[in-house]
């Protein structure tokens, strides 16, 4: 997931080359072997379909963030029908079209670091020890995209390791039910802990935090989120945390995707130890949680402004509770969400901001989706006594729709949760599927908060005469929090 919101919260192989073999399970099985050249930073790709079915078209995904045009670094396409070379013409730069038909094609990959450094973290690249391969955007999406297993094996030089949340078969063979959630990570010198049985931390050198403090954090924030959802997200899961392909990219910058079972992080680190850990920290608190969100459950379509708007949410109250941040930390943190959507000039609900959000909306995702999770928590806490929270709307949503689950509408699903409940049904109307401004009044009153400033530019803090039920409510958003692990 792209960090436009960190404002909010504060290779592959050199010197030889990397066979891959692909083929799928069913009828339309293909043979592909990728081979990388680690000092070109690119890859060959050939593929046969078995059967010897004929297709006329070979497209690649469009784009990915950071890289607006993948296509342009496929080169070299040719196709055969039959073990002959055959007529193909490009039609645009990720679209490739045969008029007689083609059972045999090969291309080349170019695979060095895109400039743009956000690219980082969602697409393949090669750099100097290290690299990241993500299969939808090496491998055609057609016509190798449909509904048969990925069968795809690795073949690596001598002293490089391979890995992937993805177990191998006895064979050394992956079987990889969709591209788009396969992710591999090949390099000679990570560093490497278990957590647990269930967690695999991969660590570069050269951050300033240690293996064995990212093993902590991590260990930590997933055992709260297991707790909070009412259990894993899966039965293996890998956290591969690694430095830019790119040089000179400014302290503290970071990028990251959970793809599948798989964090992503790819990020500079900061000037002192204590800033370092903090911002590990931080980044781990978010992405974990898109171990279930979206990543664990079955439902379809845009609804953004739930699993990133209202994950940072719950990535604050989770650092308070594990008393990473302090709890006015995560007021300040609310005060610019709540400052930003309330000087938004053109009005957007969630769910339509969601739809635009590679098309500038992203703020109005991440601000206004956090706010309202915020209020929404609010109202249920106040409602319940503090015997019930987000969390509850968190848990009931992976127990419904956890994989393999039906697939199911994912604005409809949620907006269904909320509609067992009169308050959080006029919060949902008013502010997810309506656009109204934000009217915090009601919710800071309920919780014991008050915005100092009495403006747009919002300054929360708490009241200083409390009532027994505004105690409880803060008590449960997290503000006595460190006074209980200091117990503890």
């Amino acid at each position: 997931m792209s960090k436009p919101a960190r404002s909010l919260v504060r290779a592959f192989w050199a010197g030889v080359g990397v066979m891959l073999s692909v083929q799928f399970s069913a009828a339309q099985g293909v043979e592909t072997l990728v081979t990388v050249d680690a000092d070109g930073k690119s890859a060959f790709v050939e593929g046969k379909f078995r059967d010897g079915e004929q297709h006329k078209s070979l497209s690649f995904q469009h784009s990915a963030i950071g890289i607006p045009d993948l296509g342009g670094r496929i080169s070299q396409v040719a196709v055969k029908r039959a073990g002959t070379n055959t007529d193909v013409r490009q039609l645009r730069s990720s679209e490739y079209l045969s008029n007689l038909g083609f059972s045999e094609f090969s291309y080349r990959v170019d695979l060095r670091p895109g400039t743009d450094s956000r690219s980082a973290a969602h697409s393949s690249w090669i750099g100097k020890d290290v690299g990241l391969i993500l299969l939808d955007d090496i491998l055609p999406v057609s016509p190798l995209s449909g509904s048969q297993a990925l069968l795809l094996r690795v073949k690596a030089p001598a002293g490089w390791a391979i890995w992937s949340d993805i177990s191998p078969g006895s064979s050394g063979i992956y079987e990889i039910p969709e591209i788009g959630r396969a992710s591999f990570v090949m390099a000679k010198g990570l560093s490497k802990k278990d957590v647990s049985g269930r967690l695999e931390i991969l660590s570069a050198s050269g951050f300033l935090f240690s293996i064995d403090e990212a093993v902590g954090m991590a260990g930590e924030i997933f055992g709260h989120y297991s707790k909070l959802f009412g259990g894993p997200p899966g039965e293996k899961v890998m956290i591969v945390i690694l430095p830019f392909p790119q040089n000179e990219i400014p302290k503290g910058v970071w990028e990251a995707e959970t793809r599948g079972r798989t964090v992503l992080l790819v990020s500079s680190d900061m000037p002192f130890k204590y800033q370092s850990a903090q911002l590990l920290h931080e980044q781990l608190r978010h992405e974990i949680f898109h171990l279930w969100v979206p990543n664990a459950i079955e439902l379809s379509g845009n609804y953004d402004w739930f699993f990133e708007g209202f994950a940072i949410y719950e990535a604050l109250k989770a650092g308070v509770e594990l008393n990473r941040i302090r709890f006015e930390d995560m007021l300040d943190t609310l005060s610019r969400a709540f400052s930003i959507d309330a000087s938004r000039t053109r009005p957007l609900s969630l769910i339509a901001a969601s739809n635009e959000r590679w098309k500038g909306a992203e703020t109005s995702v991440y601000a206004r989706g956090m706010i309202t999770a915020f209020i929404i928590d609010i109202e249920l806490l106040r409602g319940s006594k503090g015997r019930t929270a987000l969390e509850n709307i968190f848990r009931r949503l992976f127990s419904g729709h956890k994989r393999p689950a039906v697939s199911a509408d994912g604005n409809a699903s949620i907006l269904g949760l909320f509609e067992r409940d009169t308050g959080l049904s006029m919060i949902a109307r008013a502010y997810i599927s309506g656009d109204k401004p934000i009217d915090m009044a009601p919710w800071l009153e309920a919780s014991g908060l008050e915005n100092a400033s009495g403006g747009l530019r919002a300054r929360l803090r708490v009241r200083p005469n409390l009532t027994r039920q505004q105690k409880t409510v803060l008590d449960k958003l997290g503000y006595n929090s460190w006074r209980k692990l200091n117990r503890k």
